[in-house]
């Protein structure tokens, strides 16, 4: 057997498997003889488009996520080319949002450095001071928080995103993101009257 005959036996038997998936439960040890063998078939083509081993490894660990989700569902009338096409979006969508971040990226940058009043209008009535003491504050708190906290914050009192467009860039659950957020104003308000003890904390905070 050439190896030209060897390889061709092998993306046949990968094609095979392929179409299984869709008509049987792959036992785990193909699983495994799977993944390995599209890996060594696609991770070249993934990693020309996205040039980077993380997105390589993370795009098609979620191939692979999909493709096993998609066991003992309808059969698609080219199972193959199904599965490509869901490689192919998974690229797609990867991309997209790494395009999405780095606009956030520079959004975020100009609303942390911003010097308007709209730091106290996020609290509401809750700040009975003057605007200055509080940005001041603001400016301080936002640096000391996580990375996360931050953008979280900042998105979606400064940049207008909701909770539900925040949780699809960064991957996260639209309760996490609410907590974050509600959590990053409880923490900014507390520690501001904590340092400023003279003030009393209006009720309507929350």
């Amino acid at each position: 057997m050439t190896l030209e005959d060897e390889k061709s036996g092998t993306s046949a038997k990968v094609d095979q498997m392929l179409v299984r998936i869709f008509t049987e439960q792959l036992l785990e040890d193909e699983w495994k003889e799977l993944y390995q063998a599209l890996w060594t078939r696609y991770s070249p083509m993934i990693m020309k488009r996205l040039r980077s081993d993380y997105a390589v490894n993370e795009v098609f660990q979620d191939w692979m996520i999909a493709l096993y989700q998609a066991s003992n569902k309808k059969i698609p009338d080219n199972p193959v080319g199904y599965s490509m096409q869901i490689l192919l979006n998974k690229i797609v969508r990867y991309i997209r949002k790494q395009i999405e971040y780095r606009q956030h990226e520079v959004e975020l940058e100009t609303a942390a450095t911003k010097y308007t009043e709209e730091e106290v209008w996020v609290f509401g009535n809750t700040v009975d001071t003057s605007n200055m003491l509080f940005r001041l504050h603001i400016q301080e708190s936002l640096s000391k928080l996580s990375e996360t906290g931050r953008q979280y914050f900042i998105l979606h009192n400064y940049c207008g995103y909701t909770c539900k467009e925040i949780a699809y860039f960064y991957d996260d659950t639209f309760a996490a993101v609410t907590k974050r957020i509600q959590r990053t104003k409880k923490k900014i308000l507390t520690s501001f009257y904590h340092v400023n003890t003279n003030l009393i904390i209006p009720k309507s905070s929350s």
